[in-house]
């Protein structure tokens, strides 16, 4: 299996990538599936837009800020399954402090 983390951002110019390195962890505490904790440690300098100067913008203390704050992280507080294999997540997000996330 592949798995990836894609994100899409509002700009001047809409933006897509992904983050090359990241790590994840999926804790079942019951039979039932939706019953788990996502926990997902992103390295914020390996965003890819493929486009290196979309990368640096986004790296820099205007955006993520990789240098302050290098990880971003992920914890699930809900987990629906929206598919015979798929599933959506909601939870908290935390990088820069000076991103909105809605």
């Amino acid at each position: 299996m592949e798995s990836i983390i894609k994100f899409d951002m509002k700009a001047s110019v809409p933006i897509t990538g992904i983050f090359n390195k990241w790590d994840a962890s999926l804790t079942f505490t019951s039979s039932d599936v939706t019953i788990v904790v996502l926990d997902i440690k992103i390295q914020a300098a390996t965003v890819n837009t493929r486009s290196g100067m979309k990368n640096n913008k986004l790296k820099g203390k205007d955006f993520i800020n990789v240098e302050q704050d290098p990880l971003i992280t992920f914890k699930s507080t809900k987990v629906v399954q929206t598919g015979s294999t798929t599933f959506a997540a909601t939870g908290f997000l935390h990088c820069a402090e000076r991103l909105p996330v809605p």
